[in-house]
This record gives structure tokens, sequence and C-alpha cells, in this order.
């Protein structure tokens, strides 16, 4: 994994798991029928994964968002339309417009920066470089970009099984999941990086958790409604897209339990771009630009 922190990134479990543990985004699911049917092996499976996100080196994506960002204790609601943008590898902007006030929200890595740029009563820019990430507080900013671009589920996986983080497929009959846990080897010993559990049927990724050292969840992601893309520059959505195509979430809900942050995205159109976006210049950042009052430097503060 590119960006490795003192944080690390762990993924998805099972819904009714969560939301046993008293998760705020909905209700119980429905009871899900166990399955006792043939699997895939570790292989096959990472194969089927690829197979779906490979042909998406770019994603242009509209909907509408709602957000509550706390820092420090102090909340912060923001909402209205959402436009993300991916480029792989490891590159996100998403915007968050509202009709009256305009942008309210921006978040964005690109290949060296991160940054997170909340308006109305918070009006502040949090940004920094990934080369000193794994010395700021992670307190310090509300939102880790680099960590909601990670649940996406747009980045391919290592076809190398031995390299580390090196990942361990179990199965869920329960669950109807396939489950990889991703190990790197600390210092004094093993860490399980990140789990995903992907669906046994369409092989899609359900929910994702980020957790740090110590085994603390730092992020939740629910993952659901996976639609095809639109593969061609058009203005308008073709009434069919092939279910050939490849397929994406178009609900996220996401909730960061130590800081109680919380962002909910869904997604109702779906291209690999859309009038040249997302292009380079996309994912590049100046802090001058920023039009905030405050704009705080993370690496100022870097142990």
């Amino acid at each position: 994994m590119k960006r490795q922190s003192c944080v690390l990134t762990a993924a998805a479990l099972g819904l009714s798991t969560i939301a046993a543990g008293g998760c705020q985004f909905g209700q119980q699911p429905a009871a899900i029928k166990p399955y006792f049917g043939p699997t895939e092996t570790i292989d096959e499976l990472v194969t089927d994964i690829n197979a779906n996100v490979e042909p998406l080196p770019t994603l242009w994506a509209k909907g509408d968002f709602d957000a509550t960002i706390v820092d420090h204790g102090h909340k912060n609601s923001v909402s209205g339309t959402a436009y993300l943008m991916h480029a792989r590898p490891e590159q996100m902007l998403f915007i968050g417009k509202a009709d009256v006030l305009g942008e309210v929200f921006r978040m964005g890595c690109g290949p060296d920066k991160y940054w997170v740029t909340v308006k109305g009563d918070t009006d502040t820019c949090w940004w920094g470089t990934f080369a000193n990430l794994d010395r700021v507080d992670q307190d310090a900013i509300p939102v880790r970009p680099d960590l909601v671009e990670a649940v996406l589920g747009l980045d391919s996986l290592d076809t190398d099984l031995t390299r580390q983080p090196c990942p361990v497929m179990r199965f869920n009959n329960d669950q109807r999941a396939y489950m990889i846990v991703w190990n790197v080897k600390g210092p004094d010993r093993w860490l399980a990086q990140k789990e995903i559990w992907y669906d046994v049927d369409s092989k899609l990724p359900r929910l994702v958790n980020l957790f740090d050292a110590n085994g603390r969840i730092v992020l939740s992601a629910y993952l659901s409604d996976h639609q095809p893309v639109q593969m061609d520059d058009s203005a308008t959505q073709p009434a069919s897209v092939p279910r050939s195509a490849p397929r994406v979430a178009t609900n996220y809900r996401l909730f960061f339990p130590d800081s109680g942050s919380t962002l909910r995205l869904h997604l109702t159109q779906l291209k690999l771009t859309s009038q040249g976006h997302p292009n380079g210049g996309n994912f590049a950042f100046d802090p001058d630009t920023v039009d905030v009052t405050h704009v705080i430097d993370l690496d100022q503060s870097a142990r």
C-alpha cells in the first residue's frame, strides 16, 4: 500500500455485525440466507475483483450528499449536490455544493498532498503532504481524505499474494461473504492492515472498516446498490447501461467513531469521464488559492 501511516486501514465487516454493535446508519438489514455451496480460491476471487475495477482507470460521478464534520467537538453539517472524481492510483476529489451557498465542502488527495475544506461556520482548510503523514496527529484533521479514497472500492488488488501486506481469505457462510484480511509485519508483531468482505454472488465489496494499530475502528464505510458505469463521455446517461459494464457502489455511508463525523453519499450518475474530467489538474492542490478564514498546514505540527 503506497500510503502507510500509523492509522492502518482494515476493511469490511458484515452489515449485521456492525448494526448489532449500534451503527447509527440505519436499521438492522433483512436476514441473509446462509450459503453452503461451492466457493472460489483467493486467486480466482482476486481475478474477478480486478476484472470489475481495472476497466476504470478513472471515474466521474454525480449525486447528493450530507455530512456532519466534527472538529474537536464542534459540529458543522453540510449537504447538497456531490461530485466525485477518482483516478488510479489513489487519487480522489470530492466536491459538495449547496444550491444557495455554492461550494461548501471539498476533499481530495493527489500524488503528494491531501486536503479537506469545510465552509460555513468552520471555514477551515486542513492540508498536508503524504511524506509527513506518519508524523501528523490524527486528531488534527476531522476527516482523512486518503482513508475515504481507500473505501471507495475502485482500486485493484495486488495479484502477488505473498507480498506485504499479505492477504489471507476465509469464508463466512452466514453472511454469504468472502473475507480477505491483509497483514503487515510491525516492529514487534503482525498487524491486520485491512479486511474486506465481498459478496459471494457479485464479488463486490459490501462494507469497509479502517482500524488503527490497536484494532480500534477509525472509519466504517457501508457500500451498497452497485450499478454499471457509463463508459463513454456522452452528455446524458443512456436508458440502459450494459450489465457487463464495470459496477460501482452508488450508496456510501461513512462513520468516523472517534470524532462522530459522518458522510452519506448517493450517486445517480456514473461515468468513466465527463467533459475531460477527471484529469491531472483535478488532483492538484495549492494552499495559497484556498478562500477560507483558516488554513492549517498539518506538516508544521508534524511530530
